[in-house]
């Protein structure tokens, strides 16, 4: 079965049929998701997700493009890349968060930004929330602040080295920060994945070496990803795992679609043919890897 292990069904891109899709997917040959967080505002929704469906799992974690600042201007996103709405749920985030300021987990002397980490460590008790994530670093736009980004991705790789959980990774036109990071931090005790890879092969093969697996999406089919298709030829199966980014990043003939976590196949037939494998080899060894990193697979 498909291990999507990177999607975002809680988007509102899914609002007017997230059910149906969802309910429909074990028929499609999808067996397990990974429901991605990107801001605390969207970890309740995932969190309900997990309990709604059997199959899906989530994380918890803040984007570098919603990464908080501290001091004045704490809990204040740094940009409004990837927002997700509000999905009536901010009254849960509210709810959620005063249970925490009222002193059932937070101190009373916790630093700028420390609400925020109490609910990642909220979020990590609950059984199906498997992973810190997504979490990085991401330099592509001009109103980026690199050392608010880097604060919160080593705050995050704590947590995840504390509750002996995988991360994944984020990282755009960040390279050598982000590997440098990593292993300053030494991530790799919590190990993860580094998600919709867009280095060079040699770069992989630094992430391979530290016992990370590449993450593969709908881009490896498009016809100008020559340098992806030099990493998934170079990586070896048993380091790479199979993702969406849904809805975005659909594969090929979908391309600028919404995407969803049944359109795999296509990803994994043209992994297959850079391999020599079958796509159902392609899909089973995929998903075998995916559940080494999670934890999740009966």
């Amino acid at each position: 079965m498909i291990f999507d292990t990177h999607a975002h069904y809680d988007d509102q891109a899914f609002d007017e049929d997230r059910e149906e899709l969802l309910s429909g997917l074990f028929e499609n040959g999808v067996g397990y998701v990974l429901d991605a967080s990107a801001a605390v505002r969207n970890m309740p929704f995932i969190l309900e997700l997990t309990k709604r469906y059997d199959f899906l799992y989530g994380s918890a974690g803040i984007h570098p493009c919603e990464a908080y600042q501290s001091g004045d201007n704490a809990g204040k996103p740094v940009m409004k890349k990837r927002t997700s709405g509000e999905w009536g749920f901010g009254l849960l985030v509210l709810e959620a968060l005063n249970r925490y300021e009222e002193g059932e987990i937070i101190t009373p002397d916790w630093r700028a930004g420390d609400r925020e980490e109490q609910l990642i460590r909220a979020m990590l008790a609950e059984p199906k929330i498997m992973a810190v994530g997504e979490i990085g670093l991401d330099y592509h736009y001009e109103d980026t602040q690199k050392d608010v980004q880097k604060d919160w991705f080593a705050r995050q790789i704590s947590i995840a080295r504390e509750f002996h959980r995988p991360i994944f990774v984020h990282s755009r036109d960040a390279a050598a920060d982000t590997l440098d990071m990593i292993r300053a931090e030494k991530a790799q005790e919590a190990g993860g994945i580094i998600h919709c890879f867009s280095y060079s092969k040699e770069m992989a093969r630094e992430y391979v070496d530290l016992g990370f697996y590449i993450g593969i999406g709908g881009v490896l089919t498009y016809k100008n990803a020559k340098k992806l298709k030099e990493v998934a030829a170079y990586v070896p199966m048993d380091h790479i795992v199979l993702e969406t980014d849904c809805p975005y990043l659909a594969p090929s003939p979908f391309r600028g679609k919404r995407n969803d976590s049944s359109l795999i196949r296509y990803t994994a037939e043209v992994l297959a043919q850079i391999k020599g494998l079958s796509a159902e080899e392609v899909i089973q060894i995929t998903e075998e890897n995916a559940c080494r990193v999670y934890g999740v697979c009966k």
